[in-house]
């Protein structure tokens, strides 16, 4: 299976989330030189006006959510409840576009939620990244035989970091639809606010931050056969940005707290480049209004 990062966030794969909104409040200010490079496509989504909101999100115990999600899919599929907030549903015949998948794929992913998902919450996912799977053969070129799209929940103009908010739609590799598996929680903004920094300088610098205090360098294995090894960090291409709703380890797991998630290609000094994400908060002093 070979995986592609596209914008943000990665289902998780990659997550490397920040410790709370105040987490680097007592952090040093970045050092002069930075290894982080900001694409075009970053800097311009950081100096936008942006209307996302600063309210901290709480996750609520009701299912309204989940129960008119389950509504709407059976109208149109088979639907099968796997767990208290995960649906499974399925539909023979269903096509979806796969043409713009390589020359626009944040367009083709658009037409793949307004094919495959009720109108209501065709336009409350963002994708995150495209699986792909591939059919091998002693006799033929091998081939791709499937695609999953994944897909994060959008909630008040901010993608939801957790990993109770996905979708996952799985096709061949012509773009039928064999599938889909989406988890989704009843979620509320509180009056408590954060405040949102948008001096980019100072984004930059609560990234360097998180960078610094693991000393630019990253773990990683080869298979974990020959078990985990250090490698320093060269340099960090930001490729992707968006507004998000973070988990916070120093309080209630059930609060998401508004944050900025950056996707990260990076050049290790083993020659190899790896691409995560790191949520970070907008800036080193953060506080609740």
């Amino acid at each position: 299976m070979k995986h592609y990062l596209q914008i943000l966030v990665a289902a998780g794969l990659f997550a490397a989330c920040s410790s709370g909104p105040d987490a680097l409040a007592s952090s040093a200010g970045a050092a002069d030189k930075s290894s982080i490079v900001l694409s075009d496509d970053a800097q311009n989504y950081l100096n936008s006006a942006r209307v996302a909101s600063s309210n901290v999100a709480v996750i609520e115990s009701g299912n309204e959510t989940f129960n008119e999600m389950k509504t709407l899919l059976s109208e149109k599929y088979d639907v099968r409840v796997l767990s208290t907030d995960e649906i499974l549903f399925e539909k023979e015949g269903v096509q979806v576009d796969l043409s713009e998948l390589e020359s626009n794929r944040k367009q083709c992913a658009n037409g793949i939620l307004k094919t495959i998902m009720p109108s209501k919450y065709a336009d409350k996912y963002m994708l995150v990244s495209v699986d792909e799977e591939w059919q091998f053969s002693e006799h033929e070129d091998s081939k791709i035989s499937g695609y999953t799209f994944n897909f994060k929940r959008l909630f008040e103009g901010r993608v939801v970091r957790n990993n109770r908010n996905n979708l996952y739609i799985s096709t061949d590799g012509n773009g039928l639809f064999k599938d889909g598996l989406i988890t989704v929680q009843d979620l509320k903004t509180t009056t408590e606010m954060v405040a949102v920094n948008d001096d980019v300088k100072e984004n930059v610098a609560v990234l360097d931050s998180i960078y610094r205090e693991n000393s630019y360098t990253v773990v990683v294995c080869s298979m974990c056969k020959r078990g985990e090894k250090k490698v320093q960090i060269n340099k960090v291409i930001i490729t992707g940005v968006a507004d998000a709703y973070c988990k916070s380890s120093q309080n209630s797991d059930l609060k998401l707290w508004p944050c900025i998630s950056y996707t990260t290609k990076e050049s290790l000094a083993d020659g190899d480049t790896i691409a995560r994400v790191i949520d970070a908060p907008y800036s080193r002093a953060v506080s609740a209004e």
